[in-house]
Parts: structure tokens; C-alpha cells; sequence
């Protein structure tokens, strides 16, 4: 009763198309009354011309929660990268170790490696025919 006493009534003219949009999103976001449904509209457009912009209105809690979703992902890649890297060194260690490899055939290693990797553009895939030949040109090219 107490904002029916603070509200005042007005007749506005509305399409017919508009009107049944309204109350389907009446129904929709279970809003009990015609009234009601409006009022929450203008409240909302109100704020948008308030900030001019709809995106500083709308999206401020769905970016928080992509920047925190962002944050977590980072979290995951760090460990994961972590993880792999540790790996890679003790799998490098042991052939070093064992194979007994002195630095300079280690860091030709490298280099081959860097050009490998430059060719393929990061994308490693093991198509034996092809994998043999483009090897093989690397190779001509030192």
C-alpha cells in the first residue's frame, strides 16, 4: 500500500507489439503486475542515460567475474606450465647424464630444436612421411 500512496497513476500510449513483449517478460521474470514491469524498466533506463553508456551500467559484474575467471585460468596455465617444465628438465638431465654430452653438442641440440620448432610454428604434429623430409631440409639448410 505504501507505494501505491508514493506512486501517482498516468495513462501512457504504448504499441500493441510492445505491449505483448512486455508481458511475455512480465511472465518471463515473474513480475506480478503491468505496473511493476514498467516501473523496473524506467528505473533501468534511467540509470543507462544516467551513464550515458550501458556497457559501464550492464557489464561492471560480468567483467568482475571474467577477470576473475581470467585470474583463475591464469592460475591453472602457471601450474600446469610449471609442471611441464620440470618434467622437460629431469627428462633433459637424465639424457645429458646418460648420453654424456658435452655443452657444445647440447647447445647445437638447441639450435636445431629452436629451428624445428620456428618451422612448424609452435604446432607439433608427427606425420611420419613428411616429418622425415622437412628434418632432413633443416638439416641441409646449417
Amino acid at each position: 500500500m505504501s507505494k501505491q500512496k508514493e506512486s501517482k497513476h498516468i495513462s501512457i500510449w504504448i504499441p500493441d507489439s510492445l505491449l505483448k513483449e512486455c508481458d511475455i517478460n512480465q511472465i518471463r521474470y515473474d513480475v506480478k503486475t503491468r505496473s511493476e514491469f514498467v516501473v523496473m524498466a524506467l528505473e533501468f533506463y534511467n540509470a543507462y542515460l544516467f551513464n550515458r553508456h550501458i556497457s559501464e551500467y550492464v557489464n561492471v559484474e560480468i567483467l568482475n567475474r571474467m577477470e576473475g575467471m581470467l585470474d583463475s585460468l591464469e592460475d591453472r596455465i602457471g601450474r600446469q606450465m610449471f609442471k611441464l617444465i620440470v618434467e622437460s628438465a629431469k627428462i633433459c638431465r637424465i639424457l645429458f647424464d646418460h648420453l654424456e654430452l658435452d655443452f657444445d653438442d647440447f647447445d647445437e641440440l638447441h639450435e636445431r630444436c629452436v629451428k624445428e620448432a620456428k618451422h612448424l610454428n609452435g604446432a607439433i604434429t608427427f606425420p611420419s612421411s613428411m616429418r622425415g623430409k622437412k628434418l632432413a631440409e633443416l638439416d641441409e639448410e646449417d
